[in-house]
């Protein structure tokens, strides 16, 4: 079984082999060989090189089995060369989201300082950082980085963040962010997008609620 994984993973990427892998499990009836198949994948997570890891953690999160390999998570993310491994940053921000513990949500905020721009000009890690944040029940430990891009960034990011916080935290929760707002003019601003942030959400997350 090994080498089968192995071979869907060193093939073309045209061929995508993350998704074939998810496939493959999710056919595979008995429990038991689920379980080797899973602790392959673990094993290539651990040992493999950094497309092979990217991959394996990614089906990981597919397959919904991230509490289970929470220590190879957790080793792959302590271990990250952040100027080497840049690719891999996303797909960790995402997982240590989906754990929620101590040390991942550590790794956030460390993401979120390393990556907070200097001259107020977007960057997709740091905003990806903050949106995974959202997804977690202490968003507010990163609250002064969430009222510094909502006040510097343009249009297209309040939207987005505001709907997608809404989705995450629900309407009670972005009722509470607005309420933590010090600054009148950041207020105004977020209500001049009211009717765009209901249109983005109803488009693209209200369809996600539960998920």
């Amino acid at each position: 079984m090994k080498d089968e994984i192995l071979d869907i993973l060193h093939a073309s990427r045209k061929s995508e082999p993350i998704y074939t892998l998810v496939s493959r499990y999710e056919k595979i009836v008995e429990t038991r060989e689920k379980d080797i198949f899973l602790s392959i994948l673990k094993e290539i997570a651990l040992n493999g090189s950094v497309s092979e890891r990217f991959d394996c953690l990614a089906v990981i999160q597919m397959i919904k089995k991230v509490f289970e390999c929470e220590d190879i998570i957790k080793i792959n993310i302590e271990r990250i060369n952040l100027k080497e491994e840049e690719q891999l940053i996303s797909l960790y921000l995402s997982l240590s989201a989906n754990l929620s513990r101590d040390w991942s949500i550590g790794f956030i905020k460390n993401i979120i300082s390393i990556y907070k721009p200097v001259d107020k000009e977007r960057n997709s890690i740091f905003c990806l950082a903050l949106s995974c944040m959202s997804r977690t029940q202490f968003w507010k430990d990163s609250l002064e980085e969430i009222l510094f891009a909502l006040e510097n960034f343009d249009e297209v990011f309040v939207v987005d963040f505001i709907a997608y916080f809404r989705l995450r935290q629900g309407k009670v929760g972005e009722e509470e962010l607005l309420k933590l707002i010090p600054d009148e003019s950041l207020i105004r601003k977020i209500n001049d997008f009211k009717t765009k942030i209901d249109d983005r959400y109803m488009l693209n997350y209200a369809g996600m609620v539960g998920k």
